[in-house]
């Protein structure tokens, strides 16, 4: 039915009313909240079935189909249209799909308590699932727990879950429509496949399932065969059957309960409750990396009912296998797996941390190495162990990419292969070491910086820096010496006019030092205090060129602000110190002195869901400390433009660092300043200082791509040059190395020398 006619159908006029108001403006927000309450507070036998129909489409259409309404409303929409379509046992209209099949026909599969279809849809394959009714099921019930469970999956967008495409009305029952998957489930795949990373997908089944933990929903049913492999490359592990043990769940009914990985609690009759929950979630997950790992189903060889009783009675759960490091079972991954199967459900640790232990697992475990290094079996478990093989692949690796580089998708597996080797074994190729050449290097630092300490050098004539990195303790120097071996190994390929040239690693000053070639001009915001005429948007394009570079390449900078943008002999900007945070993440923090003035750091560059993760991931479950990202980048760009136009930090007049996290907690963003920034930039700016959240309810802000903010800055430069002055205006160019200097390509610093430099941090030569 058009809207129009939904609208017309209500026997009072406020529906119509709030067609004909901007979805943006408060009048519609109250307005929509006023009718919403309404419904909520109506009692279900205070509709008809025509009246409910009406309204449910109502809602998704006026409200729910929009993205220009308030997450707030959203939800209040979502949660009545949820009761109405649990209610009634119906659905909206826009969640219905075509599909040419009948329930007749002979199903692909049959397993479980649902029937699988695979039909021809748009020229593509899609999966149709029904879900199979048994004598002495409360259809009606099922029906209307169906409708309001499904609503659930169609807001669901991760990489990690199985995507909803609709439900096709087939007279008799609902069936789910949703891609089909040639790889099948991850059981089968990894028998096809016994190479395949099986700690990699486990990983992303972790991803899903924390996706949906952090808005507080369950999946209920997570085992092997509820987990789809991806058709793309690499493949992914997809969620799949979400919420549908939720739909019908009946734990005595041993029929359809998955017992081999259903909770303890879920499986005795005294106690109060038997619905799934996160904690048996938990539970079920750590059965799901048993079976992955090892191919064959936890606590197999047992009729359920006695399987039953073993695991809620007698504490029965699955022994470690034999040989099981080299299945992935390391210590500590089995140790969380017993912790996962704890009996009390609040004794179990959050996904969060078993996803933890599986990537920490992936990294030291099995590092995969490209099959044409790989002469023999026993050479792949000695590079399991050795970290003078791990040197010899990581070497062999460094050659190759000096020959094909990193543009080409084959250069850029590989580098994945090389950082993911020296990440695992703190080792790096010979070819970034510097043993000699420095003909000097200052014994005292001439400056410090948040990460690291900055020492003057001349390396092979030319003049260096080299920036010491600092750690807490000696304790986090093994994983300090691991993270940046796997950042830095990757800088070598940079090459860009707008990314500072890297010349290598020397291990003076100790333990580790990253050399970098030396500017004379000072970082951009004191350059620009001594060159006020210079055009500020060509600089900004030079920054934001670089920055689009380094995430082509699938770098995050993490540390984008004025003191890290440098000025070199041409006054073109490079990005300097990005990949800092990642070293050091574990071993400092963000969290200001509440009692000093810190004007080193970096928080008046920081996005929101890096100063508190919990309060931008969700509901429900404390939640990590979040990396830097391509998103936050574009955060921290904004603040940069907003620097370096009105030569001015953010939130200037905010001395402590705790006030300015405070205030951008709150919503507070820079003021507009009387002069220096158009409109078109103003808007902009704003864009990319949004918050976003990363909750599965309702749809999140998303900040500008890069490609929008350079496009702009482009303009504005533009603008600039035709009321003030000549356009030198650069184009994103890819520098070639000679092969005299083939280390060089990126590198960092925010104490680099120069004239203008030593007049801001009152350094001397």
């Amino acid at each position: 039915m058009s809207l129009s006619a939904l609208v017309s159908s209500e026997k009072t006029s406020s529906w119509q009313t709030l067609l004909t108001l901007d979805r943006k403006s408060d009048d519609f927000t109250h307005l929509a909240r006023g009718l919403l309450s309404d419904q909520k507070t109506r009692k279900s036998e205070q509709f008809t079935e025509e009246e409910a129909v009406n309204l449910i489409d109502l809602i998704d259409q006026t409200i729910l189909q929009h993205t220009d309404i308030t997450k707030e409303l959203k939800s209040t929409a979502f949660t009545v249209l949820r009761r109405l379509c649990g209610t009634f046992g119906r659905l909206p209209t826009s969640c219905s799909i075509d599909v040419d099949f009948k329930t007749e026909d002979l199903p692909f599969a049959t397993r479980g308590y649902t029937d699988l279809w695979k039909r021809d849809l748009n020229g593509g394959k899609v999966a149709v699932k029904a879900l199979r009714f048994g004598p002495d099921d409360d259809r009606s019930m099922i029906t209307k727990r169906f409708c309001k469970e499904i609503l659930l999956w169609k807001i669901l967008n991760h990489p990690n879950i199985l995507p909803f495409y609709g439900i096709s009305m087939n007279p008799k029952q609902f069936c789910m429509v949703s891609p089909w998957m040639e790889n099948g489930n991850v059981l089968s795949y990894t028998r096809r496949n016994p190479e395949a990373n099986r700690l990699r997908l486990l990983i992303d089944v972790a991803s899903g399932l924390k996706y949906l933990h952090r808005a507080s929903l369950v999946h209920g049913n997570i085992r092997g065969s509820n987990i789809l492999i991806s058709d793309s490359q690499p493949p992914q592990a997809l969620l799949a059957d979400f919420g549908l043990n939720t739909i019908i769940f009946d734990p005595f009914s041993f029929t359809k309960a998955s017992i081999n990985w259903t909770a303890p609690e879920l499986l005795t009759p005294d106690n109060s409750t038997h619905e799934p929950s996160i904690s048996s979630d938990t539970y079920a997950l750590a059965m799901v990396i048993y079976e992955v790992l090892t191919g064959t189903p936890p606590l197999a060889g047992r009729g359920k009912t006695e399987l039953a009783c073993k695991v809620a009675l007698e504490d029965e759960r699955p022994r470690r296998p034999r040989d099981s490091e080299k299945l992935g079972f390391t210590d500590k991954v089995w140790e969380v797996l017993q912790k996962c199967w704890e009996k009390k459900p609040s004794a179990r640790p959050s996904v969060d941390i078993v996803s933890s232990c599986l990537k920490q697992a992936a990294d030291t475990w099995a590092v995969d190495v490209p099959a044409f290094l790989l002469s023999s079996k026993p050479k792949v478990e000695q590079a399991r162990n050795t970290e003078d093989q791990a040197k010899d692949f990581a070497n062999q690796l460094d050659e190759t990419l000096d020959q094909i580089g990193i543009s080409e998708d084959l250069g850029k597996t590989y580098l994945k292969y090389l950082q993911k080797l020296c990440g695992a074994y703190g080792v790096l190729p010979a070819s970034l070491m510097l043993t000699d050449g420095f003909d000097k290097i200052e014994p005292r630092p001439f400056a410090s910086g948040r990460f690291a300490h900055v020492y003057k050098a001349t390396y092979n004539g030319q003049p260096v820096v080299a920036k010491a990195l600092k750690t807490a303790s000696v304790d986090d120097l093994e994983d300090v010496h691991k993270r940046f071996a796997k950042q830095v190994v990757g800088w070598k390929w940079l090459r860009h006019e707008n990314i500072l040239p890297f010349v290598g690693v020397a291990s003076l000053p100790p333990p580790f030092s990253i050399v970098s070639v030396r500017v004379e001009n000072g970082d951009i915001a004191s350059f620009m205090r001594a060159n006020p005429d210079q055009n500020p948007f060509t600089l900004l394009v030079d920054v934001t060129n670089g920055l689009q570079y380094l995430h082509e390449h699938d770098f995050v900078h993490g540390n984008l602000r004025g003191a890290n943008i440098l000025i070199n002999s041409e006054n073109r900007a490079c990005l300097a110190d990005f990949g800092l945070f990642a070293i050091i993440e574990e071993t400092t923090s963000i969290e200001p002195e509440a009692t000093g003035i810190t004007r080193g750091s970096m928080v008046r560059w920081t996005a929101p869901e890096i100063l508190n993760p919990e309060m931008y991931s969700g509901r429900g479950e404390r939640a990590c400390k979040k990396p830097p990202s391509k998103s936050t980048d574009i955060y921290a760009l904004g603040m940069t433009i907003f620097e370096v136009v009105s030569g001015r930090r953010p939130f200037e007049h905010t001395n402590l660092d705790v006030e300015v996290i405070q205030k951008v907690l709150s919503g507070a963003r820079p003021e507009k300043p009387s002069v220096g920034f158009s409109d078109a930039l103003w808007t902009l700016l704003t864009h990319t200082w949004v918050e976003v959240f990363e909750t599965a309810d309702l749809a999140s802000s998303v900040r500008p791509d890069i490609t929008e903010v350079l496009g702009l800055l482009q303009d504005e430069a533009e603008d600039w040059s035709r009321t003030r002055g000549p356009l030198d205006f650069p184009s994103p160019t890819e520098q070639t190395p000679s092969a005299a200097d083939s280390t060089d390509s990126l590198g960092f610093a925010d104490q680099l020398v120069g004239p203008a430099r030593r007049r801001s941090c009152g350094c001397s030569t």
